[in-house]
Formats: structure tokens, C-alpha cells, sequence
């Protein structure tokens, strides 16, 4: 598949509750001549993009991508000849995200080669809570075999293909992203104190801080402080071993979510 001569496929992810990165990591066995490395802990490092291809594995937010990635793809540099690929999961509603990666790539003079989706259990849990374990294992077992053809249209190099909802859903999910969501939610960046909070359950173990994909937690008197640079990744949420952390209100009662492949360590940044 590839040539001894070359590094072969780098996969590069985001992820904070692991749906994305046991994708990445699926992928990787797949394929095989892969290396795996976590985006937020290269994004401010001379970042060696140097493979036969390249594939950007990441969730779906707010029918569009996650800040990070879009500052990821601004920072490509690669030759035009190098495969790129975009694997993104999604609970619901995916909108058109390959649009925003194609739009940012062609500033670049670089192409995607293709799009893919990928359904995984639902990790925004604030608003649609955490799927029942029957749903969880359904959901699961679907993504493996997606996964599975994904890597065979990858190791064909297939060209041209991006998943999004259906077109009329899709319309409307792409004019509420590119004049609501990314307005007020991405540029203006989302202001999480008035958000997330800490009960009186936290111990102030730090977990929330070492995890933050963005170094956007600090301490202060033993309680956790989010500041102005906020992925809404909920990584500080689902890991919380106390399940102090909270979203507004509607956490209190809720339960926390992450993939069962995936351990606390996997996500700590610092």
C-alpha cells in the first residue's frame, strides 16, 4: 500500500469523550503504517505534515467543525500530491462540514479527497442526555462496520465523496451555522463562566485543568475558573470523577458519558 520510503498515513484527531479518537485509532489498525497524534497537543508546534496521506479525524459541532480543527487546516502544508482525508463523527444531524474543510483547503491550493461520517453515541449531553446502553451498543457495532468501509475507500484513494444531511436539511442546518452558531458561539468565542460551573462536590483534583484540550481551566481557591478560549469539547463534564462540573443546570442529574474503549489517560494534556 505504501512505500517503505515514505512515512504513510498520519492521522491527526480531536477528541475529549473518545468517540473520535477509537475511530482514529480503528482506522490506524486498518490501514497499518500509521501514526496517530492528538491535535491539541501539536497544534502550537512546528507540525510535520510530511506522509503519503493525511487523515483529520473529529467530531461534528454544531453542524460544522470545532474551532480547533479550523485552526488546524489553516496551519496544512503539504504537497499537492499527499491524499487528504476527513473522517468526522456525529450523533445527529452532521449539516454540510466538509464544505467549511474544502473552503479552507482551496485557500491552500489543496483538495480533499474525500468526507466521511461516522455515527457515534451522543456526547453533547446537556441537551440530549446520555443514550441508553442498548442504543450505545447498536450505535457502536454500526460504526464499526462503517469505519471498515471507510478504510477501503481510503486505501483506494477514493476521490469525491462528502457525506452531509439530506439537501434540504441540510440548507437549513448550514444557514443556522454560518449566521447563528459560528457568529456568536466561534468568532465571538463562547463565553463559558456563564456556563459551566463547579458544585460543592469538587475536591479540586485538577482533572477538569489537565485535560482541557485548550488550557482553558485554571484554579483559583480550589475551584476551577473557565476562561474566554472554549472548545465545548464537555471533556471537563464527563471526566469529572466527583461530577462536580456542571453545564448551567442541566447536568445536576444527568449522567456522564465517554466511550468504553478509552481511559482518563488518553485525554490528559498535562
Amino acid at each position: 500500500m505504501d512505500s517503505d520510503n515514505h512515512p504513510g498515513t498520519k492521522i491527526f484527531y480531536f477528541s475529549s469523550t473518545g468517540n473520535s479518537l477509537i475511530t482514529a485509532r480503528k482506522i490506524a489498525e486498518k490501514l497499518g503504517n500509521s501514526q496517530i497524534l492528538s491535535i491539541p497537543k501539536i497544534i502550537n508546534t512546528n507540525i510535520d505534515f510530511s506522509a503519503v496521506r493525511i487523515i483529520i479525524v473529529s467530531p461534528v459541532y454544531w453542524w460544522g467543525l470545532p474551532n480547533i480543527i479550523s485552526r488546524f487546516l489553516e496551519k496544512i502544508q503539504l504537497n499537492e500530491r499527499v491524499g487528504i482525508f476527513t473522517v468526522m463523527t456525529n450523533a445527529g444531524l452532521a449539516g454540510d462540514p466538509f464544505r467549511m474543510v474544502d473552503k479552507i483547503l482551496k485557500k491552500k491550493n489543496l483538495n480533499l479527497n474525500s468526507g466521511f461520517l461516522v455515527w457515534m453515541p451522543e456526547n453533547f449531553t446537556p441537551r440530549y442526555g446520555v443514550w441508553p446502553l442498548w442504543l450505545q451498543n447498536l450505535c457502536l457495532k454500526s460504526a464499526d462496520k462503517k469505519i471498515d468501509r471507510i478504510c477501503n475507500n481510503i486505501q483506494n484513494n477514493k476521490m469525491g465523496t462528502r457525506e452531509k444531511s439530506h439537501y434540504g436539511i441540510n440548507w437549513l442546518l448550514t444557514i443556522q451555522h454560518n449566521f447563528y452558531i459560528r457568529k456568536i458561539f466561534i468568532e465571538k468565542s463562547l463565553k463559558a463562566e456563564d456556563y459551566f460551573w463547579a458544585s460543592d462536590n469538587c475536591n479540586g483534583c485538577g482533572i477538569c485543568a489537565k485535560i482541557c484540550p485548550v488550557e482553558n481551566i485554571v484554579f483559583n481557591d480550589g475551584k476551577p475558573v473557565w476562561g474566554d478560549k472554549c472548545e465545548v469539547c464537555l471533556g471537563c463534564i464527563q471526566w469529572c470523577p466527583q461530577k462536580a462540573v456542571q453545564f448551567q443546570k442541566s447536568t445536576l442529574k444527568g449522567k456522564r458519558y465517554h466511550h468504553p474503549d478509552v481511559v482518563l489517560n488518553d485525554f490528559i494534556m498535562r
